[in-house]
């Protein structure tokens, strides 16, 4: 399931559950459980009270690395433990999701995703390659994608555009879907 179909399931059932007053615990609030930091917290301090409200729903993270496996194992004509996936992600708790064991396929002993390398890793690793000097220089920087990213006018600095807040547009994007599969309505312009 995907986080947006999940909400919409649980959201059914809430309803099904409290119009026939079944004694069924409820199965709201969902609890985002794209950040591991908070998985982690939430495991170790809060127990079966919280835990049973977390998102099934794997984050973007692993979601990728099975499927560049798969789909690059079936496109090369290889074994997908051969593949290693690198992910280049914004927090250092995603090296721990990485590790966790639930994200290893016990057959074949795979890993989802192999390596995570922090954007201050990775930001590190180009400050050392190009110097002082930033980005202005470097080959290929105006033709990122501008949707996930921009570059200053004088192209030294990378920045993420504000618009997407925080969590990239998760919350925003289950609301969305929720509205159109629940309720049959497209919220327009920015959701506060």
């Amino acid at each position: 399931l995907t986080s947006c179909e999940e909400f919409v399931e649980r959201y059914r059932l809430h309803q099904q559950s409290a119009s026939s007053s079944s004694s069924s615990s409820s199965s709201l609030p969902v609890l985002c459980s794209e950040c591991p930091g908070w998985v982690c917290y939430a495991e170790k301090t809060q127990g079966p009270n919280v835990i049973k409200y977390l998102s099934k729903a794997r984050s973007p993270q692993q979601i990728m690395g099975v499927l560049v496996k798969e789909l690059l194992a079936k496109e090369m004509q290889k074994p997908a433990k051969d593949i290693i996936h690198c992910a280049v992600m914004p927090c250092y708790d995603k090296k721990l999701e990485a590790s966790r064991e639930e994200f290893t396929d016990t057959d074949s002993e795979r890993k989802d995703v192999e390596i995570v390398l922090t954007t201050a890793e990775m930001m590190e690793f180009i400050t050392k390659r190009v110097g002082s000097k930033g980005l202005r220089d470097v080959k290929g920087v105006g033709k990122l994608d501008p949707v996930y990213f921009n570059v200053s006018s004088d192209q030294s600095t990378l920045y993420r555009p504000p618009a997407l807040g925080a969590s990239g547009g998760y919350l925003e994007n289950v609301f969305r879907y929720a509205a159109r599969s629940l309720f049959d309505h497209d919220p327009e312009g920015d959701i506060k």
